[in-house]
């Protein structure tokens, strides 16, 4: 996470859960970042939201750890939920594997893992009310969208 972060730049963090402790490190070393998250199933943090929304630069975001929405099995609970939301996008963890798609006019977007496997990480830049999404591998740097 601090190479994607040396790297990209970010004007903010999205910790989609999961290693709760990673993204209160991530805020200690980089304080002036907003640092936002949920906790996965591997976290007990039971006074936090497991769902959450922010709006920035005119884009309603919707971030989860997506367990509590059966992600492995599907992603109609999640798309239903960021439908009746009114999500620009939804973001969601918890299969650690990258995944992006766009249902109607809303993007559904996993950034994958950095701890395992081939590690990814996602990039949302939003400009004047529009979302570009991309996906990036760790080991090569490129987009793998």
């Amino acid at each position: 996470m601090i190479l994607a972060v040396e790297r990209e730049l970010p004007d903010g963090i999205v910790h989609l859960g999961d290693y709760w402790e990673d993204a209160r490190e991530l805020q200690m070393i980089y304080p002036e970042l907003p640092v936002e998250g949920v906790p996965g199933n591997c976290d007990w943090i039971p006074e936090a939201a497991e769902e959450r929304i922010l709006t920035l630069e005119g884009c309603r975001i919707l971030f989860c750890h997506g367990h509590t929405r059966g992600v492995k099995l599907s992603l109609r609970d999640l798309v239903e939920l960021g439908e009746r939301r009114r999500a620009d996008i939804v973001l969601f963890g918890h299969t650690h594997q990258p995944y992006y798609q766009r249902h109607g006019a809303m993007h559904v977007l996993n950034p994958g893992c950095v701890g395992r496997g081939a590690p990814t990480y996602g990039i949302l830049r939003l400009e004047a009310g529009e979302i570009h999404p991309d996906l990036v591998s760790c080991a090569d740097e490129k987009s793998i969208l």
